[in-house]
């Protein structure tokens, strides 16, 4: 399990271009350990908060292979669709994009706009992986293996069919989270999510099939100070 803030979604910046404004998105801050599945490997999820009644279909996606000098990287993606908005965030990682380091390129589309490729490395939520860039007042980081009970084994049923899971649970000075997780689901294994204003479940996933939701050349946004 990750040691971090239990926190059902995180802002993340969507820049749409050098000079345009920086709307905020969301996407889902996953409790377990992220597991680079193989090329073409995808899974698809809806949220919905349960105190505005908003519905988030989000999906991750690992699209492509290539080196990075010696180093295996992948284009792993995320998209979220929020009523009949978009927004996709494609980056080519070595590893797990929350780790330092292995975070080498990351393009950015809201909608129709024109793909945004931002530096890597730089300051308020350009070019750092989405799920580091925090409200300011996040909850204080805990070990969530001090706090993490095995309920037992279960059979649940999911918008992507009947799943068997092993059912987690939680605790921590912001409430309780519970989930179904199951190995089988590319990315972070996880079924099923339920904790204080939000549900999430799996509707569907696999192991090939992927496709790149950016597959236009980026305009390239220079580093700050570069070009000015």
């Amino acid at each position: 399990m990750r040691k971090h803030a239990l926190l059902a979604f995180v802002p993340f910046l969507i820049v749409l271009s050098a000079s345009a404004q920086i709307p905020t998105t969301r996407m889902p801050y996953m409790p377990t350990e992220f597991k680079m599945p193989s090329v073409g490997s995808w899974s698809q999820y809806w949220s919905i908060s349960t105190e505005e009644g908003d519905t988030v279909v989000f999906k991750y996606s690992l699209t492509g292979k290539e080196k990075c000098g010696k180093t295996d990287c992948y284009w792993y993606e995320f998209q979220t669709t929020e009523g009949k908005q978009t927004n996709m965030v494609k980056m080519l990682v070595s590893g797990d994009p929350d780790e330092p380091g292995h975070l080498k390129r990351l393009i950015i589309k809201s909608g129709d706009e024109p793909a945004v490729e931002l530096p890597v490395g730089t300051s308020h939520g350009a070019g750092t992986p989405p799920s580091r860039v925090r409200e300011s007042n996040e909850a204080e980081v805990v070990s969530e293996e001090e706090n993490l009970f095995t309920v037992g084994k279960e059979t649940i049923t999911t918008p992507a069919g009947k799943i068997k899971c092993t059912h987690l649970r939680i605790k921590n000075q912001e409430g309780q989270t519970d989930l179904w997780t199951n190995e089988a689901i590319p990315f972070f294994g996880i079924a099923k999510l339920v904790q204080a204003g939000m549900t999430m479940e799996i509707t569907g996933y696999g192991e090939s099939g992927a496709k790149t939701s950016i597959s236009e050349e980026p305009e390239k946004m220079p580093k700050p100070g570069i070009g000015r």
